[in-house]
């Protein structure tokens, strides 16, 4: 029978693939009261083998990895392997999560672990790891996701020993491992990112890919190239100079190479807007004797609304180096179209009628005045903009292929206004000092061209001049 145990961390599954074959045996007589019950001892497991798949949580990956455990347990059966009983297995994982005491706990000649070591929308690197008492052989095989279920039991297949070529690991109540050849001394290393560090003889460095170190215990260890922070040779690995320092990339440094360079974007806002700005305003005085004058003065005007900007432009996205940092920077330049409707209050004009007194300070003619009020009406606000200034991002990588975090942008952002309030005479011009500051909060895909942010915008044309002071607040996504 096949069972499989979803042993679930985080956002990790593991699943434990067993074929064992069903006994039946009679039920043992039921122990004297006065007698022990000795611990059961471990079956024999010769020529047994555990295998662990790392699930992801993908849905585009994890059908894939699971085509390819059925693939590795059909070239298993086929060379005369049984699978390790899976109650055994269930109850040694608890105790032992690494691969090798695992092995030994369940004394499995072999045991085949298969795990993700990056994914994006266009490919994986599959880390194949095959344990047994003679040591560890590992494999990294990059595929697309719908060759993993062929490329990962090919790659299983040249890995796999005969039967009995590696012995058996001793129970855990003798423990005896086979001597391993001694690794010649060295002073190559490997710097993780964690800041750990492994020493020993590099065998093999692919930058972008992987290094393979062979350490001190006799082990081989395949470490993929978006856990180093640095990795030095002193001379030991073919072809590379003394005290070599190999070139650090991220295995999906290729994949975010082609996310940066020129991308096209842009963005839907709602709009919260506030306009100030001086009208004239006229008072005529009439008086007793028939003369009329005229005055012209100004007054505060303006009032608020919403409305709806739409946005479009070109933005550089420098590509990130992700062994290198978690900031990147770009530069962008762009335009778009603003609309809104406000509410606007003025000051109308003024009639006064003048009056006269006598000497005493009766009132001979009595005096009028009317107007000067505020006076509410609407206006509509038309505004296109020209943006130029940069946009900077602040997060952290996931897994070599996403990025999360924050981006701030700020640009100079000359804007030509039209504003039209009821009857009144219109105002327009281009306001050459305008600015604009956004945060965008969201992620970044390397394997994507095209994602949504959230994006909130502040822009403020100054009263340079004659130009009304416009302050609007945006909300929406952004796409780049």
């Amino acid at each position: 029978m096949r069972l499989r145990l979803s042993l679930v961390g985080g956002a990790c599954a593991m699943t434990v693939a067993s074929l064992a074959s069903a006994q039946l045996s009679p039920a043992p007589a039921a122990p004297m009261a006065s007698q022990a019950v000795p611990a059961a001892a471990p079956a024999s497991a010769a020529h047994t083998v555990v295998i662990l798949t790392e699930m992801t949580g993908d849905a585009a990956i994890d059908p894939h990895l699971r085509a390819a455990t059925d693939g590795v347990l059909q070239r298993i059966r086929a060379r005369g392997y049984e699978m390790h009983s899976p109650s055994a297995v269930g109850a040694a994982m608890p105790t032992n999560p690494q691969p090798a005491a695992l092995r030994a706990a369940v004394g499995a000649e072999l045991l085949v672990r298969v795990a993700v070591r990056y994914r994006d929308r266009d490919r994986a690197v599959i880390h194949l790891a095959v344990l047994s008492a003679l040591g560890q052989r590992t494999q990294d095989i990059t595929a697309s996701p719908a060759e993993i279920a062929a490329a990962v039991p090919a790659a299983a297949d040249a890995m796999l020993p005969p039967p009995g070529t590696a012995v058996p690991a001793p129970s855990p109540a003798a423990p005896q491992v086979a001597p391993m050849p001694p690794t010649p001394a060295s002073t190559d290393r490997v710097v993780l990112r964690d800041g750990s560090i492994v020493n020993g003889r590099i065998l093999q460095g692919v930058p972008g890919s992987f290094v393979v170190i062979a350490t001190a215990d006799g082990l081989q260890r395949t470490i993929s190239w978006d856990r180093i922070a640095e990795a030095q040779s002193a001379g030991s690995l073919p072809g590379a100079a003394a005290s070599t320092t190999l070139p650090v990339a991220s295995v999906g440094q290729t994949a975010w190479d082609r996310r940066g360079g020129s991308l096209f974007t842009f963005d839907v806002q709602a709009l919260i807007v506030g306009v100030l700005e001086s009208r004239t305003t006229i008072v005529d005085k009439t008086f007793t004797s028939g003369e009329t004058m005229r005055f012209t003065g100004t007054g505060n005007a303006g009032g608020g609304g919403g409305g709806l900007g739409f946005h479009l432009g070109y933005l550089y996205l420098g590509a990130p180096d992700v062994a290198k940092g978690n900031t990147w920077a770009g530069f962008r330049v762009g335009t778009g179209l603003e609309l809104a409707m406000a509410a606007y209050g003025h000051r109308n004009d003024s009639k006064i009628q003048a009056g006269l007194r006598d000497s005493s300070g009766k009132v001979l003619i009595p005096g009028t005045a009317s107007g000067g009020d505020t006076t509410w009406t609407s206006t509509t606000l038309v505004m296109v903009p020209l943006t130029l200034g940069g946009q900077f991002g602040f997060g952290k990588f996931w897994n070599g292929s996403r990025w999360n975090g924050t981006q701030l942008g700020i640009d100079w952002r000359p804007t030509y206004y039209r504003s039209k309030p009821g009857d009144l005479e219109p105002t327009s011009g281009v306001n050459p000092a305008g600015m604009q500051l956004t945060l965008d909060v969201g992620s970044l895909e390397a394997g994507s061209k095209l994602e949504s942010n959230f994006r909130m915008a502040v822009t403020l044309l100054p009263p340079v001049s004659d130009h009304p002071t416009v302050l609007t607040l945006g909300f929406g996504a952004g796409w780049y």
